[in-house]
């Protein structure tokens, strides 16, 4: 059976987390990014993926935030750039999983990230679902989708689509996520990948099984 990843929620606090983790695992998921801070015992429900989230805009407040993170903390860094010069450095920086996109973002998603995540060997971009719930008549939003997936699977990016749930009802069925890639001509299987292989393989790249 297929392992899906979510590999972005946001749940607020630990009850949240929970719900999230035992609606995902019925929808087929079973790992599930979310917030470090947050615990919730796994027994029956789909894996906790620690998950660290850095907003920066430079380079140098990326490293500042990964400064305050132990190196011993098993955790998985993301970061959302506001500025190219942290999203570059976030592509090189081996501390960091790969990058958080939000509407704006995906003029991040370009030649030289690709051609970073390669020379370093793995990286991801994170691009959650949440924002067509959120705005599902904006233009800007569809823009945002469109551009991101369209330029990533030109690019060859590895991606990650994610459900950017807070609860439970956030989340989506994997084929549904999928679905989304398809309407700007991903080819299901392969955007299907975007929930299974590529964030797997991202996360044997880590150290996770």
């Amino acid at each position: 059976m297929t392992c899906y990843i979510d590999f972005y929620t946001n749940p607020p606090n630990d009850e949240a987390l929970k719900r999230i983790l035992v609606e995902a695992e019925k929808l087929g998921y079973c790992k599930v990014g979310a917030p470090h801070s947050l615990k919730a015992s796994t027994a029956g429900r789909a894996e906790h993926l620690p998950l660290v989230l850095v907003e920066a805009s430079t380079r140098r407040e990326v490293a500042r935030a990964l400064a305050r993170i132990p190196v011993k903390r098993r955790v998985i860094v993301l970061v959302k750039p506001r500025g190219l010069d942290a999203a570059r450095y976030a592509c090189v920086n081996k501390r960091v999983a790969g990058l958080l996109l939000e509407p704006g973002g995906e003029r991040f998603v370009d030649r030289s990230t690709a051609n970073l995540f390669r020379e370093r060997g793995w990286g991801i971009v994170v691009v959650p679902l949440s924002h067509i719930a959120e705005a599902p008549r904006s233009r800007r939003i569809w823009r945002f989708y469109y551009l991101a997936l369209r330029k990533a699977y030109a690019y060859g990016i590895s991606v990650a689509l994610a459900s950017g749930a807070s609860s439970e009802w956030g989340l989506w069925h994997p084929y549904s996520a999928a679905g989304v890639a398809e309407l700007f001509g991903i080819p299901g299987d392969y955007a299907r990948l975007w929930l299974s292989s590529s964030p797997a393989s991202l996360l044997s790249a880590l150290g996770y099984s």
